[in-house]
């Protein structure tokens, strides 16, 4: 279980760096980065609750 959520973790934490390079943060995509980088910190908070 562990291994599948930092698959996710790492996943999603290079989909926001490839935005984020490809627009220069654009006003078009803030939502979108503001969204994936809430929902990776909600991963790394699950994932720091796994046993």
């Amino acid at each position: 279980m562990k291994e599948q959520v930092d698959s996710l973790i790492t996943e999603l934490a290079s989909h926001i760096t490839e935005v984020v390079q490809k627009n220069n943060v654009s006003c078009s995509y803030e939502n979108e980065i503001a969204d994936k980088t809430k929902a990776l910190a909600q991963l790394i908070t699950a994932r720091a609750q796994l046993k």
